[in-house]
């Protein structure tokens, strides 16, 4: 791999890292990256700030900025020559080229439907098969409606959790993963009621995500005030997603 395409494949990384696309196990081996890698972590810095201009709509800062990270107590003449060993023809152009994309990408993917797309996924399932009892109707029903949703068997999957509510009306977990279904296939309304049912319940193990869900199914419904309300609650209150709503909100406000 020569410089120019390893330095490409890095701020691929660090864009991602940035914009919150990665999962939580590529996140975290890529923090252990910037413990250990320092001109890693002097890129990423360098991103954060490009991001943040871009957000202000502040270019002349940023060029502030870059000049920042010359080494200020050498020479004159050796300060010109390090600079200019750091960035080569080819980290300059990559690094216009980079400042090019994350421009298109902040312009372009502000659209609510196109920022709910890249940040739903759908919580996993909480049981095992083994672990659930079979032994009555609800228990076997409840083992279809998680293979179903395992199996991402989605209109099935409603249709069992719709029949389990009816067994046991208001239990926390199977009116969680009905308002998930429901905002998987678009019901965005419905999906609010039933997060809303999880939140009146007081259930820690699903409140914050349930929190999360609201605020993903306002922002598709593009009503940007309720999901940076429920977006900004996350973050005030230090609730799971803390990170990922952060950098919604930055994308979105």
């Amino acid at each position: 791999m020569n410089d120019s395409t390893y330095i490409m494949e890095k701020n691929k990384e660090i864009s991602k890292y940035l914009n919150g696309e990665m999962d939580a196990q590529t996140e975290k081996e890529f923090e252990q990256k910037l413990n250990n890698d320092k001109a890693l972590r002097n890129e990423y810095e360098l991103h954060k700030e490009i991001q943040n201009a871009l957000g202000e709509e502040d270019i002349i800062e940023l060029r502030e900025k870059l000049d920042a990270y010359r080494p200020s107590a050498r020479p004159k003449n050796r300060l010109r020559l390090k600079w200019s060993d750091a960035l080569s023809a080819a980290a300059l152009v990559t690094l216009f080229i980079g400042i090019g994309m994350l421009w298109m990408y902040h312009s372009q993917i502000t659209n609510p439907d196109e920022l709910y797309a890249s940040y739903f996924e759908p919580y996993p399932g909480i049981y095992s098969q083994r672990s659930i009892d079979v032994d009555s109707e609800s228990g076997s029903l409840k083992r279809k409606a998680f293979l179903a949703y395992e199996e991402e068997s989605w209109e099935k999957a409603q249709d069992h959790f719709d029949q389990l509510l009816l067994l046991q009306p208001g239990k926390t977990e199977y009116v969680f993963y009905a308002g998930m279904l429901d905002l998987k296939l678009n019901d965005t309304h419905k999906a609010i009621d039933h997060f809303r049912t999880v939140l009146d319940k007081a259930n820690p193990f699903f409140e914050d995500q349930a929190i999360w869900y609201i605020a993903l199914a306002y922002l598709k419904e593009e009503n940007i005030e309720k999901s940076v309300e429920y977006l900004q609650k996350i973050v005030n209150e230090d609730l799971a997603n803390k990170k990922k709503a952060t950098k919604l909100l930055r994308r979105i406000e």
